[in-house]
């Protein structure tokens, strides 16, 4: 040992500057013999004493600044880097200083080969460089990349990029293997990554070549990943990655990678972690998961994983360029792999508010909705509280089992760890119920032929939250997978979410397409204050009331419900007696924000108001006898019963001031003050006096609506101290389709109202008048049935005539006319919520050689499949539109990204360029697509409709078959 050390002193003497140097050395006799064996190497050495820490001059490392995550400078100025990390710890091993030193690639390059720096944090191992440097291990296997532009959707391999300039760093690996292996290449040079990425993204090139990542130092990073994503990029070599000295000094080499052998395999996982989130030296991220929750994730007969949530981390493989394996194991054994390092990834876990110990949340991948299984042994059951004192099974590691232990008391719950034993349990009478997961509770159920054995309850419905995890000194892995999801486009997921799951109303990734966008500020408010405190009148129905059961319902349950999910917000509410009461409550912070409130200038000085976001007339309850009254005028000198705390209560003073207000508490007692004459009529909502009109045999009132007044906008009123909750219920408003709200008027308001006459009565009635009665009841059914029949036709007319004036008579695609009434509308949706949204043109390439050689007939024939095919392509709530010819547009509506109808565009090319089998033959034609996004390009139906032909013809002019953005 003591002889490589005098050997070490001998070689540095001739280093140079900046480099280790050590002093005048002592050589004692028992040094002199141990060295003479390898005094062939240099026999100067001889003349050197030991070389120790405190001799040791520093150790110098060249870093080239743009070099991430390897080697680069920081935001802070400062080195950093995985390479920067490793030497810095080598250094505190050895007691030795260690400084860094900046420099443009080349420059690294020279000093080090020159001897003025010791090493050099990282270079890719070329077979010329390995003549001149010495590689220090570890090193790293990395991927070559060529990174190619969005809209080079039709290129798929290497050998299509001849006719395109590559961008490359001068002196990077990428030269010599670009120009070794693909000589025909033209590669057009820059001094630095970050000067290549500049050019880039002004257009210069549209091809560069780099490693796995990349920069995240970069400004302009984000912009540059979405022109460039990781899923357009084509591999096209490996080499290896590691630190590096000149060859002139082997001894200094040995004692360098000698203290580098004694950093511990876990100090060396610490840091490839910070950097990398995986292990380099394998390559591959394993993925753990359970093998038995299907249709999620479970293994095929034949032993291959396979489930929903399987195939979204193939597709994440797919876009984010990482390679995956799959690790089967059950749900805590799979944990415990990532825990103890065994696997990176369990790939979906079911999670609560509550941290994992040891664990982090990578992605939310999912949401699960889990439903009671009542047996058929007790039939007719509509609630859970109905099995009050019934045994209900429930699974331990359910998020929601604590909720359904304090919400229903009187349940009899059996805790369980597999569906195995619950569902034998329940077969064998030993359970009356069972809450589960729907989609895996169904196949297992099947599996064990009791699917008839149990019926599901609508209500109520636990939502859990699925989450990927990693290790929690790993969050650099938690970067890597955040950044692959955010390129999956979003009809991808959907696809997958129909391939696996059975029928659901509102599936999870459907739900997604009107998730709200909230800034940095509201998303920080939402952390700080995740509970919004809601105030609902118990006794008001259908608006808001407490039901049968002691849960809230009504209208505005429903329309908080959505903006919860969409805008991530948790309501908990809270119950008054009557609107004053609640008001007063809102103005002194006891709760944070009531439903259907009415602005006024007097009360915006207090509170905060939301947008409207339900509307209904006023209507007055009163005796029928006194005639349908569409004027209010009617009641001066009056008295009308009023709701305490209405907003109408002061315009109603002001503008008549003659008739005489009672102010009552709740809606039941406006009812009673008409019933016993002591109000003239109750002035209310729609929607209240037609709960009223269902629940009460009322044959002697009727309502009258009030034309004077218009329609009664319900707004959210919040404390005026949050206007972020204003901004973010705003946004969740916004994202209610007028369907929901058709779904929500469906379920509240159907009605019908009571003509005043008991049927019973009527039916004894027309017995007594016998058979004349008989004959006039007879034709006038017949009558009325009659009158039906023309009404239906009258309405099927009317439909087929709105579809002819709205349709393309050929392919049955929306016209221009409907064209545009969905771009109008859909702007004016998308304005709201801030998405973004994509008018695609497109022409087809060939199809007038179709028509010339086989004739118009046969060119029909193939507008009408591939009108089929466009369908194929898109979701339900796009627009496919034949513009005339040849010509089709496609509007996508609520994209997150431009990626996402490029790869629509993608896939209408590649239906387009599909045969097409027609009557007179197969031929092959193609498109070209112009794209302009909403609201980038236009902010009107004439300017993205504009632009986006004019790009079509771009395409055209530069040779067809492929899509341009603007």
């Amino acid at each position: 040992m003591l002889s490589i050390i005098l050997l070490v002193l001998t070689v540095l003497s001739g280093i140079g500057p900046g480099i280790v140097s050590a002093k005048v050395p002592v050589v004692t006799q028992e040094s002199l013999s141990e060295s003479r064996a390898l005094s062939a190497l240099n026999p100067s050495s001889l003349a050197t004493q030991p070389l120790t820490p405190d001799n040791l001059g520093p150790v110098t490392v060249a870093i080239n600044k743009t070099s991430y995550p390897y080697h680069f400078i920081n935001e802070q100025g400062r080195p950093d880097g995985l390479a920067v990390d490793l030497w810095r710890l080598w250094g505190d091993k050895q007691g030795i200083d260690v400084e860094f030193l900046a420099f443009g690639w080349q420059e690294t390059l020279s000093k080090v080969s020159s001897g003025e720096v010791t090493l050099h944090a990282g270079m890719a191992q070329l077979s010329d460089r390995e003549k001149a440097f010495a590689y220090f291990s570890p090193n790293y296997l990395i991927a070559n990349h060529l990174y190619l532009h969005r809209d080079l959707s039709n290129i798929t391999s290497i050998g299509q990029v001849t006719p395109f300039a590559i961008g490359v760093v001068k002196g990077s690996l990428h030269v010599d293997s670009l120009q070794n292996k693909y000589p025909a290449l033209v590669l057009k040079l820059y001094d630095s990554r970050h000067q290549l990425y500049d050019a880039a993204l002004k257009g210069e090139v549209r091809i560069f070549a780099g490693i796995e990542n990349l920069s995240k130092n970069y400004v302009g990073h984000d912009k540059l990943a979405a022109l460039f994503p990781p899923y357009r990029r084509l591999s096209y070599d490996h080499k290896r990655y590691g630190s590096v000295m000149s060859k002139n000094n082997p001894v200094l080499f040995s004692f360098i990678q000698q203290g580098l052998s004694q950093i511990t395999p876990q100090e060396l996982m610490k840091i490839e972690r910070k950097w990398l989130g995986m292990n380099k030296q394998k390559g591959v991220l394993s993925l753990a998961f359970s093998a038995l929750l299907p249709p999620y994730m479970a293994v095929s007969p034949s032993g291959k994983p396979q489930g929903l949530f399987i195939d979204i981390w193939r597709l994440w493989s797919q876009y984010s360029g990482h390679k995956v394996e799959f690790i089967a194991d059950e749900m805590q054994g799979a944990i415990d792999k990532v825990k103890q390092h065994q696997a990176d990834v369990h790939i979906a876990y079911p999670i609560n508010d509550r941290p994992l110990d040891g664990l982090l949340s990578a992605w939310p991948l999912y949401k699960v909705q889990s439903r009671v299984y009542v047996s058929n042994r007790l039939p007719g059951l509509k609630k859970l509280r109905d099995l009050a004192g019934k045994r209900v099974g429930i699974f331990k590691t359910a998020p929601y089992h604590q909720e359904v232990a304090q919400q229903y008391p009187g349940l009899k719950l059996v805790y369980y760890t597999n569906h195995s034993e619950m569902i034998n349990d329940g077969e064998a009478g030993l359970l009356d119920a069972m809450v589960s997961e729907v989609e895996n509770m169904r196949v297992k159920l099947v599996k064990a032929n009791l699917q008839s054995s149990f019926y599901l309850l609508d209500q109520p419905v636990f939502q859990s939250k699925i989450s990927s995890m990693v290790s929690n000194d790993n969050e650099k892995l938690v970067e890597i997978i955040r950044d692959g999801f955010a390129h999956i486009p979003l009809t991808e997921l959907i696809a997958l979410e129909k391939k696996w799951l059975s029928q659901q109303r509102y599936p999870y990734f459907e739900q997604l397409k009107y998730q709200v966008k909230l800034n940095n500020t509201e998303q920080q408010w939402l952390s700080q204050n995740p509970v919004v405190k809601v105030g609902m009148v118990k006794k008001w129905p259908p608006m808001e009331f407490v039901d049968k059961q002691g849960e809230f319902s009504g209208i505005n349950r429903d329309v908080l419900n959505l903006i919860g999910e969409r805008a991530g917000i948790q309501f908990d509410y809270v119950a008054f007696d009557n609107w004053q009461l609640l008001y007063q409550a809102l103005l002194d912070k006891k709760v944070d924000m009531v439903a259907s409130a009415k602005s006024s200038e007097q009360r915006k000085a207090q509170l905060l108001f939301s947008q409207s976001y339900w509307q209904m007339p006023w209507v007055i309850l009163h005796p029928r006898h006194i005639g349908k009254q569409s004027s209010i005028r009617y009641f001066i000198g009056k008295e009308l019963a009023i709701v305490k705390g209405y907003q109408l209560i002061g315009r109603l003073k002001k503008d008549y001031p003659h008739i005489t207000l009672r102010l009552v508490d709740t809606v039941e007692e406006g009812l009673m003050a008409v019933q016993q004459g002591l109000a003239d009529g109750f002035i209310e909502t729609i929607a209240a006096t037609s709960e009223l009109l269902k629940r009460e045999s009322m044959v002697t009132l009727m309502i009258s609506v009030v034309e004077e007044h218009d329609l009664e906008h319900s707004h959210l009123a919040i404390r005026k101290d949050w206007p972020e909750l204003e901004s973010i219920v705003n946004k969740g408003i916004a994202s209610i389709s007028e369907d929901k709200t058709q779904d929500i008027y469906e379920r509240w308001f159907g009605i019908e109202i009571d003509t005043g006459f008991d049927k019973n009565v009527v039916m004894r009635v027309a017995a007594q008048a016998g058979f004349i009665i008989f004959i006039i009841i007879l034709v006038i059914m017949l009558w009325n049935r009659r009158l039906q029949v023309e009404i239906s036709r009258s309405k099927a007319l009317k439909v087929q005539m709105n579809h002819m004036a709205t349709h393309d008579e050929l392919t049955g695609l929306a016209n221009r006319v409907l064209l545009k009434e969905q771009i109008n509308s859909s702007i004016a949706f998308h304005q709201r919520q801030q998405l973004e949204m994509a008018v695609l043109f497109i022409d087809l390439d060939g199809f007038k050689s179709v028509n010339d050689n086989y004739g118009h007939d046969v060119g029909d024939e193939l507008l009408v499949q591939l009108a089929q095919r466009l369908l194929l392509c898109v979701r339900k709530s796009d627009t496919v539109a034949r513009f005339g010819g040849d010509e089709f547009v496609l509007v996508l509506t609520g994209l997150h990204h431009k990626s996402e109808a490029a790869f629509i565009a993608d896939k209408v090319i590649h239906q387009a360029q599909m045969p097409f089998t027609l009557s007179a033959a197969t031929v092959n034609i193609g498109c070209s697509i112009g794209i302009a996004v909403y609201p980038d390009d236009g902010v009107s139906e004439p300017e993205l409709i504009k632009i986006a032909d004019t790009l079509m013809y771009k395409v055209k002019g530069k040779g067809k078959n492929h899509y341009s953005f603007a």
